[in-house]
């Protein structure tokens, strides 16, 4: 897979065209209430500037006559400016590289990029209630005048490292804090507005159930954003409480779920049920005791492991026909010779269960069934070989016992301990 190669445009007109949505919204005012392929919402003075999944400028809403402010004040130039010649307000364009805003997108570049627009837009003193789209001003459109300064892409981090971001920095309050008032759900305001009481009830849904989506990983995002949808279908009932606008529409049933699933998936951690560990330790014992109660459990489990290896080692040399001794045990398993070598109870038990498992086998493969001849047994092509280690403090021994025609045998092999070994 190749290195991703951004296109290269060579204006930040042509960038804007390049990178606008292929169906957005566009409409002749600001509510954009219509739908258009891209080739057609560039008619219109109002349409959708970034994708629904990523984002690719900064857009600042200015007032006040604030144009050429970069000249006098430390700032970035914007790289585009669509004004209104009839009011004087305009829309600053900062081309920056793609940032990802879809359901599955990393929290943390979000957050980034959402405290480099605060502090840009807290310094041009722009327009706090314009969140930077989705609908601005089309530029190029012939209603508004566009100035076109430079081409270059800025980076979020160059964006942070001008002195306005640390001086904004500087001015906010511990996260811990928060001066917003708070909305308690007996509130007066819900009963007058079906937004609010949507609002507030999913809310309470989602801050009770983020912990059981979030445990099943970072991806889970998207199950908990359709966990909020249903449950605002199930809450929007606002014909049969007496609304006289009747039920909301399922774009702000979106619009309001989207808001309240990325917030508390990206800044609410809280949780009725204490984090007790694997173990489920008492919260009242000393830390010395859990650390002690924690290593054993490791440490148990780590043995245990070993041994499955072990098993499972000895069970598979014992199907390929191979003799069995710590060297092959340890070949077998991956560990180390010496390790094998202390689990020899282990390899015993293991033995055993193979040696009676064949025995049962071959008892069963003797067993005649009454009123049926049974055959005769040629060159012993229905031989069973049984296959009996033990061991003894000196060497570990492998005994072959065979059947047929010919007299019962017996071979030994002798292989030498391990001297690492008990």
């Amino acid at each position: 897979m190749g290195v991703f190669t951004p296109i290269q445009y060579p204006t930040a007109l042509s960038r804007f065209y390049g990178e606008a949505p292929y169906y957005p919204r566009c409409s002749y005012n600001k509510t954009a209430v219509l739908s258009r392929p891209r080739h057609l919402a560039f008619d219109y003075p109002y349409m959708q500037v970034n994708r629904n999944d990523m984002r690719s400028w900064l857009v600042f809403d200015l007032d006040h006559a604030g144009d050429w402010l970069w000249e006098s004040e430390d700032f970035p130039v914007p790289n585009l400016i669509v004004r209104d010649p009839r009011t004087g307000s305009s829309h600053w364009f900062y081309a920056i590289e793609p940032v990802l805003t879809g359901p599955t997108a990393r929290p943390k570049p979000l957050r980034f990029m959402q405290s480099v627009y605060r502090a840009m837009r807290y310094r041009i003193n722009a327009d706090i209630d314009y969140a930077g789209g989705p609908v601005a001003k089309t530029p190029g459109h012939p209603q508004w005048e566009t100035v076109e300064l430079h081409r270059d892409v800025y980076s979020l981090g160059e964006l942070a490292d001008y002195p306005y971001f640390d001086e904004y920095q500087a001015k906010q309050p511990p996260p811990w804090r928060s001066n917003m008032r708070e909305v308690s759900v007996d509130d007066g305001s819900q009963l007058h507005s079906r937004h609010v009481s949507l609002f507030l009830s999913l809310q309470k849904i989602a801050f009770s159930s983020v912990w059981s989506f979030r445990c099943q990983g970072s991806r889970a995002f998207p199950k908990f954003y359709n966990h909020l949808l249903s449950r605002a279908h199930g809450l929007n009932r606002f014909s049969s409480m007496g609304f006289s606008k009747g039920n909301l529409p399922h774009s702000s049933l979106k619009a309001t779920v989207k808001s309240v699933s990325r917030w508390v998936w990206d800044n609410y951690y809280a949780s009725s049920r204490p984090n007790l560990g694997v173990m489920d330790l008492d919260p009242s014992l000393p830390q010395e005791e859990k650390q002690r109660l924690s290593a054993t459990r490791t440490h148990a489990l780590r043995i245990e492991a070993t041994r499955k290896k072990i098993r499972a080692a000895i069970k598979a040399l014992h199907s390929q026909g191979k003799s069995i001794s710590f060297s092959s045990l340890a070949r077998e398993a991956g560990l180390c010779r010496q390790t094998v070598s202390k689990h020899r109870s282990v390899i015993e038990r293991t033995l055993e269960d193979l040696k009676s498992r064949v025995e049962s086998s071959e008892n069963s493969d003797s067993h005649t069934v009454p009123g049926r001849r049974t055959p005769a047994v040629n060159f012993g092509a229905y031989q069973v070989t049984t296959v009996v280690d033990c061991f003894n403090d000196t060497e570990l021994i492998r005994s072959v016992r065979g059947g047929g025609s010919s007299p019962r045998q017996k071979d030994a092999e002798i292989i030498p301990k391990c001297r690492g070994g008990p």
